[in-house]
C-alpha cells in the first residue's frame, strides 16, 4: 500500500505555493497526492513537476459539473496528461431519493466514457448518504444501480453519518477501491489528527491490506496546529501503522 494526501488538507499552502507544497509533501514521505483543483497550472507543467519531485497522482476530486458533456473531453484530456486514472466525484446531495436515482442514471451514461479513456469512475462519500433521511442507504443503492462505479470510502464520514463501519466495509468490500483515512473527534462532528480520535484506523488498514487496496489517502479538514504540521504528523502515524500490520 501507498500513502497519499488529499490536498484539501493543505489547501492554504497550495494556494500560496502549489508546486512548493508538493515538494514539501514528498519530503514528508508521501508517495502521492489526491488533487482538489490545480490552481491554474497547465497539465504538462504539473506533470513535469510531479515527475521531478517524485510524486504520483492517487486520483483527483472532480466536481460533477466538470464531467458534463460540454466539459468532459477537456477534463479527461487534462487528467490523461497528468497520468491520473481515478476520476472521483467528491460530493453530491439531493432532496429526495428520486434525485439520487436520476444521478445514478447519469453515472451509468458517464462511466463507459471514462472507462474508454482508461480511467475509473469513483464516488467519495460524505456523511449524508449512508442513512439518508434516516432509513435509506444511498451508497448501497448506488452500487446496485451503477455497476461501473467504485467507492472511495471516507471512513470518518461514513461513521459520522451513522454507518456501522466494520459491517458496511465487509458488506461492500468488492466495490471499494480506495480509502480516505480520517479520524474523528468523539462527537463525530469534525476530523482530528490520526490516532487522536475514535475511528478504528488499525482495522481500516488491515481491511485495506486484506483486500489489496493500493492507496490510503489521508484527509484532515481542520488545522491542529497547522495544515502542514498535521500533514507531516499524520503521514508518520499512518506509515507506522501500516508497517506494524
Amino acid at each position: 500500500m501507498k500513502i497519499a494526501l488529499q490536498l484539501w488538507s493543505v489547501r492554504d499552502a497550495c494556494d500560496e505555493d502549489f508546486i512548493g507544497t508538493l515538494r514539501r509533501l514528498k519530503d514528508m514521505g508521501y508517495d502521492g497526492v489526491e488533487f482538489a483543483g490545480y490552481r491554474g497550472v497547465d497539465a504538462p507543467v504539473l506533470k513535469a513537476a510531479m515527475d521531478e519531485i517524485g510524486l504520483v497522482s492517487a486520483g483527483s476530486h472532480i466536481g460533477f459539473d466538470r464531467l458534463a458533456p460540454d466539459q468532459l473531453a477537456a477534463t479527461l484530456d487534462y487528467e490523461a496528461v497528468l497520468g491520473n486514472k481515478r476520476i472521483i466525484i467528491p460530493y453530491m446531495n439531493f432532496e429526495d431519493v428520486a434525485g439520487w436515482r436520476h444521478f445514478f442514471t447519469q453515472l451509468n451514461a458517464l462511466a463507459p466514457q471514462i472507462r474508454q479513456r482508461g480511467m475509473q469512475l469513483m464516488y467519495h462519500n460524505h456523511a449524508n448518504e449512508v442513512c439518508f433521511h434516516g432509513d435509506t442507504d444511498i451508497l448501497a443503492e448506488m452500487l446496485a444501480a451503477v455497476p461501473d462505479v467504485s467507492l472511495e470510502v471516507d471512513v470518518g464520514l461514513l461513521t459520522s453519518g451513522g454507518g456501522d463501519l466494520k459491517a458496511w466495509l465487509a458488506a461492500h468490500a468488492a466495490r471499494i477501491s480506495q480509502f480516505h483515512i480520517k479520524d474523528m473527534k468523539p462527537d463525530l462532528s469534525v476530523s482530528t489528527n490520526l490516532g487522536t480520535g475514535v475511528i478504528p484506523l488499525a482495522d481500516c488498514v488491515a481491511f485495506a491490506k486484506q483486500h489489496e487496496i493500493e492507496w490510503l489517502v489521508i484527509e484532515h479538514d481542520v488545522a491542529e496546529p497547522t495544515q502542514m504540521a498535521d500533514a507531516a504528523a499524520n503521514q508518520r502515524y499512518l506509515a507506522t501503522l501500516v508497517d506494524k500490520l
